[in-house]
């Protein structure tokens, strides 16, 4: 990938500044040459594992994402499959170096878990699915009724809030992981599922009674999904936040992957020119080689394409952007300037 001459040379100056010391993550990501992530697996959309072992969804092109700006490889990454309950403390154990599986962002994990959330990658909230004949259409209809649910879900207290907002009993009935709430459900033993909003419109496209499915209108919490790493290594917290913040600002600018792969054929405009000779002067203090935002951007397309690709139009579950739109078009997702 030929990254302008111009982005080079501002490179070379940089150089000139005061070594940054490389923090632990890096430093083993990159004695290790591969990425090890944890992702869910069994997710469409957001994390996927096909039966040939190819993995798709967002969490996974974020993987891949960081990947291509630490080792300059996106494919440099080792997926690894984590239940709810499991996935906090293998990131505390230092089994996986970032987490991007669809988990809540809240004040009680970061403060109690000990863990760093980087910035929201979708926003979503709690869904619950029904199926149409059982003539619920909203929350409050759900009382008295049994509920599957994977444990270590923030959807635990949710639902147990909502209800009682609501003046409502609801049981729940917990599972180790949403693959197996799915299935207990679709075998009648819960009269819904509840899991976030997004995950559930996802996962009912690839149902075979999906016309006989419903999700209720909602949601009734509104949840941050976001990446995860470990407190206490700056350096590595900070490189994740930046190529978030690559594709977020990728998208506002109009870089996309093609213009990326079209090498010396590509003339950027002086917006997305600045963007890019800003995003370089981070390559010091973050320890990333030169043109680490262009290759973010080669690797898996900007954050809508990526979201396109995966949620919305170009996917079975073909989900509007809603709040996952740019604060300039109607959504609230930003990312702090370089």
């Amino acid at each position: 990938m030929r990254i302008p001459t111009a982005f080079l040379i501002l490179a070379v100056l940089l150089a000139l500044a005061p070594p940054c010391r490389a923090g632990d993550t890096l430093d083993s990501v990159r004695g290790r040459g591969v990425l090890r992530c944890g992702v869910g697996g069994s997710s469409p959309g957001l994390s996927l594992r096909a039966p040939d072992g190819a993995w798709s969804g967002m969490d996974v092109d974020f993987c891949r994402a960081v990947a291509a700006a630490v080792l300059e490889n996106p494919d440099k990454v080792a997926f690894v499959p984590l239940s709810p309950p499991a996935r906090f403390a293998s990131l505390k154990a230092r089994e996986i170096d970032l987490l991007s599986r669809n988990t809540s962002w809240t004040l009680n994990r970061a403060a109690f878990i000990g863990v760093d959330f980087v910035g929201p990658i979708l926003f979503t909230g709690l869904g619950v699915m029904v199926r149409k004949d059982a003539g619920i259409k909203e929350f409050k209809g759900l009382a008295d009724c049994a509920v599957c649910l994977s444990r270590g879900s923030t959807h635990l207290d949710t639902m147990a809030e909502t209800a009682a907002r609501l003046g409502i009993t609801v049981s729940q009935v917990l599972f180790e992981d949403v693959e197996q709430a799915l299935a207990a459900y679709l075998q009648g033993q819960c009269q819904a599922l509840a899991d976030d909003e997004m995950a559930l419109n996802t996962r009912l496209a690839t149902l075979p009674d999906r016309d006989q499915q419903l999700v209720l209108p909602g949601p009734w919490a509104r949840e941050l999904l976001s990446p995860v790493v470990r407190q206490g290594d700056d350096q590595w917290s900070l490189i994740v936040q930046a190529v978030r913040a690559a594709l977020l600002h990728a998208e506002a600018t109009g870089l996309t992957r093609d213009k990326v792969l079209a090498g010396a054929a590509f003339n950027p405009d002086v917006v997305t020119r600045t963007m890019l000779a800003r995003s370089e002067t981070l390559c010091k203090p973050l320890g990333l080689k030169p043109g680490w935002m262009y290759r973010v951007i080669g690797a898996v397309g900007n954050y809508e394409e990526m979201f396109e690709r995966n949620l919305g139009s170009q996917s079975p579950s073909k989900l509007e952007r809603g709040s996952n739109a740019l604060w300039n078009k109607g959504g609230i997702l930003y990312a702090p300037p370089f």
